[in-house]
């Protein structure tokens, strides 16, 4: 007898979200380059179970998730106390309930937290690096 989606453990549809959401990050960073001239650093997402990084130059996006819970964590720059972050929640139904930075309290789907990244890490990237700073490169795209 075959599972439907409605009878499936609510970590496996929260690790598929999760996916789901990395492979929009790759989308939107890939699609952020397509208007990057060619000299400037480019977004590359590298991924693991669990885990991703969005980078674009001296500057990296990374997310934690925990499939069990559905929560996850994500930070700027994460090595900085004073970097935004914050963290979320991944629901069944596909969308993500953020708690800290200026996302608090927002209900978002896949695509728009995708979205909103890339633009918090391009934006970073149109900032000085902060004093003391070691130059990190970008990290490279793994599919």
């Amino acid at each position: 007898m075959s599972r439907t989606a409605a009878e499936r453990p609510a970590e496996t549809v929260r690790r598929e979200i999760w996916l789901s959401l990395v492979s929009m990050l790759r989308a939107y960073a890939h699609a952020a380059n397509l208007h990057r001239p060619a000299e400037e650093a480019q977004f590359a997402v590298s991924a693991q179970d669990g885990s991703a990084r969005l980078g674009c130059g001296v500057h990296r996006l990374e997310l934690d998730f925990r499939p069990e819970s559905g929560g996850a964590h994500w930070a700027l720059d994460p090595e900085h106390a004073d970097s935004p972050r914050g963290s979320f929640l991944i629901e069944e139904n596909g969308e993500l309930l953020f708690e800290g930075y200026g996302f608090a309290g927002q209900v978002k789907e896949l695509d728009h937290a995708a979205m909103d990244w890339v633009a918090l890490l391009g934006a970073a990237g149109q900032q000085p690096r902060p004093a003391g700073s070691a130059a990190r490169e970008g990290v490279n795209s793994t599919e």
